[in-house]
């Protein structure tokens, strides 16, 4: 158990910087019903306030639990008007993130969860079982690993719940952030949730609104939420610890140009694609793998910053780059024309699963891009790919092959479905632990064929 003071300076916000930086990205799961648990009126704010914003513009079956009372909070105030003042507190802030979701306020004795384990896990057991049968659920709760004794033990509680259930589970820190220790890294399964403007302006709204925990009381103590630990929890992501609902069937169908929107204003090189040696080196391997010297015509899809558009670029007489996100497309248009190779690049702004550039495409390149589609959709992609593939061109698919559970499928999953739409020969198949790289072809010919060696 970890043992700190909230009343310490604690880790200063901007320690995290570069932690929060690194984190994946995250996108919501495809579910019919979010419950969000809290163990104190505020934690739900402090730890998910802009995720409730989110959920309660979508549209999606919304409730927040609170388990206990708040009674503990405060000494020496009487007991009934701290509850009293805690649960107003609680409903003014749900009013501004998500007015219109269910709230359940549980009353257990405050500070005592671990004594009243049984009746916490009744309580949201009846909770969770109230939903519609069959449908898709999201459980959200404190971190078990919070080092406060009642995140810890409603955390506990939830993921039991959730796994018994088979649902998605999302954790989220609230004190890790004031004792922790950066360097010593982030919880395995952490993610980052990018929030939107309007989401971060509700959440401080809504934090607003706790004025028994953020004000200095009436005798004048410091409040129990003092200002260097709000810093921490005001930044425009929130950190969930994710478990995935069993099943592929429970990934998301697919993912947008909204997510990787918000993946580019948040990061401007989201996977370090310019600077790590292992995205140098697969984008050496990628292009050193093709057949040809001549590239002849290349539709590139999914082009992000540009980076194998240019290195296409060298020795193609012309390439079509698409990518559904605007940031990425001005980027990758300003590196190819500082390589001098605007005269044969067209990058645009749009979705492969919308239309496809007029063929015939010599070269077509499917570079870990697989693995944010549906199998329908991929499939389907693969039937248009053959419609504008000339009568020898080929198709390179390149895919990460580690399981990041918000991607809807693997990369092992998106090389395969391609392979089998597509129905090429393969020439090449490199396959290493970290990704996978085919280059499928309707020229049967080896590159020493081609070249008249055998």
């Amino acid at each position: 158990m970890v043992s700190f003071d909230a009343a310490e300076p604690g880790t200063d916000a901007r320690a995290w910087d570069a932690a929060l930086a690194a984190l994946p990205a995250l996108a919501l799961p495809a579910v019919d019903r979010v419950v969000v648990l809290a163990a104190h009126a505020d934690d739900e704010t402090l730890g998910a306030g802009g995720l409730l914003a989110r959920l309660g513009a979508s549209g999606v079956t919304l409730e927040v639990v609170c388990v206990t009372d708040g009674a503990a909070s405060h000494a020496g105030v009487g007991r009934d008007e701290l509850v009293a003042t805690r649960r107003a507190e609680l409903r003014e802030a749900l009013d501004v993130l998500c007015p219109g979701a269910q709230v359940h306020v549980l009353d257990h004795p405050d500070a005592a969860t671990g004594a009243h384990r049984a009746g916490v896990r009744a309580d949201l057991a009846r909770v969770l079982d109230a939903g519609t049968v069959g449908a898709r659920l999201l459980v959200v709760a404190p971190w078990r690993g919070d080092g406060h004794h009642d995140h810890r033990v409603v955390g506990e509680v939830a993921a039991e719940l959730a796994a018994e259930r088979g649902a998605h589970l999302w954790e989220y820190p609230v004190w890790l952030w004031h004792w922790g220790d950066p360097d010593a890294g982030l919880p395995e399964g952490a993610r980052a949730l990018i929030l939107r403007d309007a989401e971060v302006v509700a959440k401080m709204r809504a934090l607003g609104a706790y004025e028994s925990q953020t004000m200095p009381d009436a005798a004048g103590n410091a409040p129990v939420l003092h200002a260097r630990f709000l810093r921490h929890v005001v930044r425009d992501v929130e950190t969930f610890v994710v478990t995935p609902a069993r099943g592929a069937a429970d990934r998301p169908e697919r993912l947008g140009a909204e997510y990787f929107t918000e993946l580019y204003g948040r990061r401007e090189d989201p996977w370090r694609l310019g600077t790590r040696w292992y995205e140098r080196r697969k984008r050496a391997l990628t292009v050193a793998s093709l057949p040809r010297e001549d590239l002849g015509r290349v539709l590139e899809i999914g082009c992000s910053l540009g980076h194998l558009t240019v290195d296409l670029a060298s020795r193609a007489r012309e390439v079509v780059a698409l990518d559904v996100a605007e940031r990425a497309v001005e980027q990758a248009r300003q590196r190819v024309a500082d390589a001098g190779l605007a005269d044969r690049v067209d990058v645009r702004v749009g979705s492969a699963l919308d239309a496809l550039p007029d063929g015939p495409f010599d070269t077509v390149v499917v570079s870990e891009v697989g693995y944010y589609l549906s199998r329908t959709d991929l499939a389907d992609l693969a039937t248009r790919l053959l419609g504008v593939l000339a009568p020898a061109g080929c198709v390179v698919t390149c895919h990460w092959r580690h399981d990041v559970p918000e991607y809807p499928l693997t990369g092992d999953d998106a090389r395969d479905v391609l392979a089998r739409g597509l129905g090429l020969r393969r020439l090449v198949e490199h396959v290493e632990e970290d990704f996978v790289l085919d280059v499928l072809s309707r020229d049967p010919r080896s590159v020493a064929a081609l070249e008249g060696l055998t």
